[in-house]
């Protein structure tokens, strides 16, 4: 005999709430053992999804701060008997001169 889904889970939700009605001692150390469960599994969501938030932040203000501030270097190029000093901002070349003209 086949049964509507929907009829089994009324079946189970009225014999959960006739479980529950229930006054027996095993019931609610049972109850109170699902309560720590149930408690435990809680905070440890909750303590994973600030984790996970908290890295997201920090990611994101990361990627912000390295976009937004400048890396300048500096890098010697010899060209032949010329010796070129360029400025670098994150790795591009902003201009070149000659050695020379700085001594």
């Amino acid at each position: 005999m086949k049964h509507n889904p929907f009829e089994i889970i009324i079946d189970n939700v009225l014999a959960g709430a006739a479980y529950t009605s229930q006054s027996s001692d095993s019931a609610s150390v049972k109850e109170r053992h699902m309560d720590k469960v149930e408690k435990i599994l809680i905070v440890t969501l909750v303590v994973s999804l600030a984790a996970m938030l908290f890295l997201m932040g920090v990611s994101i203000c990361s990627y912000w701060y390295a976009g937004t501030h400048p890396d300048y270097g500096m890098m010697t190029v010899k060209t032949g008997d010329v010796t070129w000093v360029c400025l670098t901002d994150h790795g591009t070349t902003i201009g070149c001169d000659t050695v020379e003209a700085y001594k």
